[in-house]
């Protein structure tokens, strides 16, 4: 009995053996087929990390390329807002079809010396004088913000004068009151760089 034991205790073992060793040699198949997932897994998300950079750096460039156009659209705006040239006569010529709209008369354009300011900018100190009832200066005041040129408006002096006999009206509705307004502004211009040579 004792040898039957025996047998039976090896045929067990045996059987135990052959059953492991099948189950190793088929878990090693799923092993590098589970390895093999994880490393086309890690693959796929670098894939789907580097396309999500690049849509980020897409959005990024179409972005600044938006942001490149409004520019140019802005640059020509503010070219004609900054001229690189002082460009006196146009800006006279707007000076005094303002002063036909609102039916005032100029009196006086005076600039001083233009000076550099900041980046190679510079700007032309004017004096503008300015006769007509007080109702048309202010309309003259508001109507110089709808001006091509940027200007900045320093100070804006007002006397009223009596009208003399000698002076012609420019209209009827003055009723006698004529008023004297000096306004000093800054018109601004760039000029162009030169390229060295």
């Amino acid at each position: 009995m004792n040898g039957l034991h025996r047998e039976g205790f090896n045929k067990n073992q045996l059987f135990l053996i052959v059953t492991a060793t099948v189950f190793m040699l088929s878990i090693l198949p799923v092993t590098r087929t589970l390895y093999q997932l994880r490393v086309s897994q890690q693959a796929l998300d670098n894939v789907t990390n580097q396309t999500n950079h690049h849509r980020s750096l897409l959005a990024r460039v179409e972005e600044h390329e938006r942001n490149w156009q409004y520019q140019q659209r802005s640059t020509s705006d503010m070219e004609l807002k900054i001229p690189s040239t002082e460009s006196l006569p146009s800006l006279i010529n707007e000076l005094n079809q303002i002063a036909d709209t609102c039916e005032i008369r100029i009196t006086g354009l005076f600039t001083a010396s233009g000076s550099t300011i900041a980046e190679g900018a510079k700007q032309t100190n004017l004096e503008l004088n300015l006769s007509g009832s007080y109702k048309e200066v202010k309309h003259y005041l508001s109507h110089l913000s709808t001006i091509d040129r940027y200007l900045s408006i320093k100070t804006v002096e007002m006397t009223r004068i009596q009208q003399h006999q000698s002076v012609l009206p420019l209209n009827d509705n003055n009723n006698g009151e004529l008023w004297h307004a000096i306004i000093k502004f800054n018109v601004f211009f760039w000029p162009i760089a030169q390229p060295m040579i």
